[in-house]
């Protein structure tokens, strides 16, 4: 996270995220689309809390890292007979420098954190030292939980609020610098297509030529199937359901999950709904929901005509 300032609107901007310490997750990418803005919570995110855990066995918290990459997603439990203590530790730490290169290359995981930061030379001992602590805490996790000590709860913040947008871009352009993007390149006239559009041009073609072969077969009329007798992939929409087969699998892809179980919850309730019509209001009742839950009002330029 980096670039946090506390927001307060100008002008005729909405006051919603008035005083909300936001920062931002993330680079600007080659398209020059801008870091995600998340709300941080505010009070947490400044303490210094008690952290139980071993701090003196770097080794084997390594080792266990080491062993197997798919380590890298789990948190070390020290061994049977390992020194515990309690330190105070900052929820979250301001690093720049060498350090912050370190992190800005890739995602880092906390051990490779420590590694990096035990062969520095550059630190202040007790930054060090604190730096050091931290990491091996961040590696373990709560008593009797998952997480770490350290996890913070850090929401997006959405808003088409023209002051909010400002600010944003002002404060971007204020620490990480302005966004440029890399032009696409122009094609020379009179070369040859690329494999991609020779590609394109061919799928095309093909398309072209199964459209003309079906235009040219009589039409087939079948006998209407009773919805509750149908099967295959649309059977799903002749029973009054929003999604058929298909479209279900488009929207797992989308979501990144193998299972319908595991799609978000709006899409499971849409599917549920009997019509359209009570889709929309359901749509529009979690849309309330969620405006009041984050404190961003919605935006009433935004309309839905009956298509949707």
């Amino acid at each position: 996270i980096h670039s946090m300032a506390k927001y307060w609107a100008t002008g005729n901007g909405s006051s919603a995220l008035d005083g909300k310490e936001i920062g931002f997750a993330g680079d600007t990418n080659e398209y020059g689309d801008p870091p995600t803005a998340v709300m941080i919570q505010e009070i947490k995110a400044w303490k210094w809390i008690e952290v139980t855990g071993c701090f003196d066995d770097a080794p084997g918290m390594q080792g266990f890292y080491d062993a197997d990459e798919k380590n890298r997603g789990k948190k070390w439990v020290p061994p049977q007979g390992s020194t515990v203590e309690k330190k105070e530790l900052p929820m979250m730490l301001l690093v720049s420098g060498v350090v912050l290169g370190f992190l800005a290359e890739e995602p880092r995981m906390p051990a490779q954190l420590h590694s990096f930061l035990s062969g520095l030379t550059i630190v202040e001992p007790s930054d060090l030292q604190l730096a050091l602590d931290w990491t091996m805490g961040a590696c373990q996790p709560v008593a009797g939980t998952e997480n770490s000590p350290f996890a913070l709860d850090m929401r997006p913040v959405v808003s088409a609020c023209r002051s909010f947008m400002k600010w944003k871009f002002e404060r971007l352009n204020g620490t990480i610098g302005k966004a440029t993007t890399t032009p696409p390149t122009t094609p020379q006239p009179g070369g040859a297509p690329s494999p991609e559009i020779q590609g394109i041009f061919q799928s095309m073609q093909t398309l072209a030529q199964n459209m003309a072969k079906v235009a040219e077969q009589p039409p087939q009329r079948a006998a209407p199937i009773p919805a509750t007798e149908a099967t295959g992939a649309g059977a799903e929409k002749l029973k009054g359901k929003i999604f058929d087969e298909f479209e279900r699998a488009v929207l797992m892809g989308y979501s990144n999950v193998t299972k319908k179980e595991k799609l978000q919850l709006i899409w499971r309730e849409l599917q549920m709904s009997k019509s359209i019509n009570i889709a929309r209001r359901n749509v529009k009742k979690k849309m309330e929901q969620w405006s009041t839950e984050m404190v961003v009002p919605i935006d009433p330029t935004c309309h839905f005509d009956k298509k949707v």
